[in-house]
């Protein structure tokens, strides 16, 4: 939601990117979301402005994930991939393992038959008490649909103005520290 897949290679050679592959002498791709770090940059400029962010979890789990797959086994000649997703990763993958099957004659929308095995980290399935017991998130709910909020041409317009504040302050920290305190209040996540 908030990262990259730079994040599996984020700690060197201890991170999890580097030990599937020197550990399990796997060959590793690290795929992404839409969007990444230049909001409001578009592959075909000829759309609406506002109709950027007009796609949800759903368009990604029923095409982005598949065709990450489906370039990876075209690239690779194999015939199945092992899949390790992280939190939102992992929904899509879920989502698409068991909701999209061949919905058309001109592509296959489906993983099924394409993944050997699936790795969920931290899966993002069920927010559990998270959204009844949190005032915050309670607040959040009521004015979360807002564009102001949420925004049109990136995801929550103020986190891209606090890394690119942070980025122009020559202090990359702001912005993993503020990251950090907002996961360690909402999940309550710490460094153990």
């Amino acid at each position: 939601l908030l990262q990259s897949s730079g994040s599996f290679a984020s700690s060197g050679l201890n991170s999890l990117a580097y030990y599937v592959k020197q550990s399990l002498g796997r060959d590793v791709w690290l795929g992404n979301n839409r969007c990444g770090f230049n909001p409001g940059v578009r592959h075909d400029p000829n759309h609406a402005k506002d109709d950027l962010w007009d796609w949800d979890l759903n368009e990604m789990s029923k095409y982005d994930l598949p065709c990450l797959t489906d370039f990876v086994l075209k690239k690779t000649g194999k015939e199945k991939i092992e899949l390790i997703g992280h939190s939102q990763g992992t929904m899509q993958t879920l989502q698409s393992l068991i909701n999209y099957k061949k919905l058309d004659t001109d592509y296959d929308h489906s993983l099924l038959g394409k993944v050997e095995n699936f790795i969920a980290l931290a899966p993002a399935v069920y927010p559990g008490i998270l959204i009844y017991d949190n005032i915050v998130l309670k607040i959040l709910a009521k004015v979360i649909n807002n564009k102001f909020v949420m925004g049109t041409e990136s995801f929550i317009p103020l986190m891209m103005f606090i890394r690119n504040l942070s980025i122009t302050l020559g202090n990359k920290s702001i912005f993993t520290d503020l990251s950090y305190l907002m996961f360690k209040f909402l999940f309550e996540w710490n460094d153990r």
